[in-house]
């Protein structure tokens, strides 16, 4: 359905952006007349483009801008770039503490938009809030200079005109009781209620137990007339009670608007509430939809990010060297040379460590020299040793940098940024611990490494080993594993070789292969793992896996 690229104008508490896909996939093919009684920033409506659709919010300062941006979208524009240029020209937190301050019974429509739109991408983290009276008070966000962009976008402002325009979007600022009366049979209905439990503090009076059992209420009455709709919320014990008669999809999110532990908790469990079935193939985009939402952010652990223990035996292995070295700490190049010529004169060897300052291990690294010449470093040659420490900037950065006072305190920075840059075999451990715990929680025994050859006839590929191999009621499982904290062509190439390996695997009786593969940086490569879904039928991310595992 969608003609224009739209992305929402505000950022709104329990915005649906980043579920669009896994929406967009259960949502009917064919209806009427799209309704969204919550719209809010309306990520779902902007995607899909309805042509006929009724649109509704309770927040009148919301719905009005919609209703600018259909009616005086030019207007509107003059306006924001008015209002970014008194920002930037005036004391910006004293400009935007005035604006906050307006009342709208005193401005007209393109006035209260504009305000809207100022306040709400000039506000502290982009967000939306009002207290108990129904007034905006989110602080400033301390950004003295804006762009236009900031604010908005005008080509996208103009983009929601033109679609308001050339098709027939009724806009509402009503209860949600009101704007439900208007639904009729083959009509959809999308409600992005606020959720049970959370976010209620963003609107002015919050939505309760009493609202979710008058909207539950309204909802049974339209599936009784034949309307479809999907309602999102969280999957509390509330939920599923005023909806045990419809079915549950549930996906997972991740939210940052809330700082609240035990409140952000309950964003792990969002659920797509049907009252119709949806197709084989929605559900299977569904699924895909899901596996890309299920993916983790990082294989990253804070307590294990630096190895101490190791960095610390690190330099002590050359702390010896590191004391010889910090007498070359000197106020000038005189200084310098005459300490150098000492330190050098007495222990040479001292400088063999010296590629460690310029975060190399290699002692005797290769380097292009500023004269063109390719060059080995090594410590028994003075005037290399010399020319190093100039042409690396290590004198004048380092030991003629009064800010530095020891190098052992450079060196244990090095050592730290060294220790968590190397991460590739990290990764790889941790997603094998990961696999290794899923399999002993679901009392699976299995082998570790296990060479291709003692599964198939594998000659051709020498030594080439599964990362697991266990079995179960007779049949042989073979797992490869990786985790992908970062896109690249690494991940089309396992994707390709695995399908070839899966193809080979098909060959043999009783033998499955699995691929379990995470990370977000499979999220940039959906074609690659979309072909490989195609063609392996176990690939799991680390979700799928343990209920795969549960399921055997």
């Amino acid at each position: 359905m969608s003609e224009y690229k739209l992305s929402p104008i505000v950022k709104w508490a329990g915005g649906k952006t980043q579920l669009l896909d896994a929406i967009n996939a259960l949502i009917p093919n064919d209806f009427a007349i799209y309704h969204e009684p919550f719209l809010g920033g309306g990520a779902t409506l902007l995607s899909n483009q309805p042509k006929n659709a009724i649109i509704n919010d309770l927040n009148y300062e919301l719905m009005t801008t919609y209703n600018v941006i259909k009616h005086d979208i030019t207007p509107l524009i003059k306006e924001l770039k008015d209002m970014i240029k008194q920002h930037n020209t005036n004391n910006a937190k004293d400009f935007y503490m005035t604006v906050r301050e307006q009342e709208i019974l005193n401005l007209n429509d393109i006035e209260i938009a504009a305000r809207f739109l100022y306040l709400n991408k000039t506000g502290f983290n982009g967000l939306y809030r009002v207290n108990s009276q129904g007034k905006f008070n989110v602080p400033f966000n301390k950004k003295d200079m804006i762009k236009n962009s900031t604010v908005f976008s005008e080509t996208n402002l103009r983009n929601l005109n033109k679609y308001f325009n050339e098709n027939n979007i009724i806009i509402l600022n009503e209860d949600f009781n009101e704007a439900l009366k208007k639904v009729k049979e083959n009509d959809f209905v999308f409600i992005d209620s606020p959720y049970d439990e959370a976010y209620t503090s963003y609107q002015k009076g919050g939505f309760h137990e009493k609202e979710h059992k008058e909207l539950a209420e309204r909802l049974i009455e339209l599936d009784k007339k034949g309307v479809k709709w999907i309602v999102t919320n969280h999957n509390t014990k509330l939920i599923q009670s005023l909806y045990n008669q419809f079915d549950f999809y549930e996906i997972p999110v991740n939210r940052f608007i809330n700082s609240d532990a035990q409140k952000r908790s309950n964003a792990t469990n969002e659920v797509l509430i049907l009252n119709y079935k949806p197709t084989k193939r929605q559900l299977k985009e569904f699924e895909r939809a899901k596996f890309y939402k299920q993916l983790k952010p990082t294989s990253f652990v804070l307590k294990e990010y630096v190895k101490w223990e190791k960095l610390q035996e690190n330099v002590r292995e050359y702390e010896l060297q590191l004391n010889d070295l910090n007498v070359l700490m000197a106020s000038d190049e005189f200084e310098f040379k005459e300490k150098f010529e000492r330190l050098y004169s007495q222990r040479a060897e001292s400088f063999d460590i010296l590629p460690l300052f310029i975060s190399s291990r290699n002692k005797q690294i290769e380097y292009w020299s500023s004269d063109g010449e390719a060059k080995k470093y090594g410590f028994d040659k003075k005037e290399t040793v010399f020319d190093f420490l100039v042409e690396s900037g290590l004198r004048e950065n380092l030991f003629m940098n009064n800010r530095y006072k020891n190098v052992l305190d450079y060196i244990l920075g090095l050592e730290v940024g060294l220790s968590s840059n190397d991460k590739k075999n990290y990764t790889g451990t941790w997603m094998m611990n990961q696999i290794a715990n899923l399999l002993k929680e679901n009392d699976i025994t299995f082998r570790k490494e296990v060479p291709y050859k003692e599964i198939i006839d594998a000659n051709r590929i020498k030594d080439k080993t599964f990362d697991f191999v266990f079995n179960k009621d007779d049949v042989t499982y073979c797992l490869e594993v990786n985790f992908f904290n970062t896109s690249g062509s690494k991940i089309n190439s396992e994707a390709e070789r695995f399908i070839e390996l899966n193809k080979e695997l098909q060959n043999y009786e009783d033998i499955e292969f699995i691929w379990v593969t995470d990370g977000i940086g499979l999220k940039k490569n959906q074609t690659s793992i979309n072909k490989a879904m195609k063609s392996i039928g176990n690939l799991y991310n680390l979700t799928t896996f343990d209920e795969f595992l549960k399921e055997l």
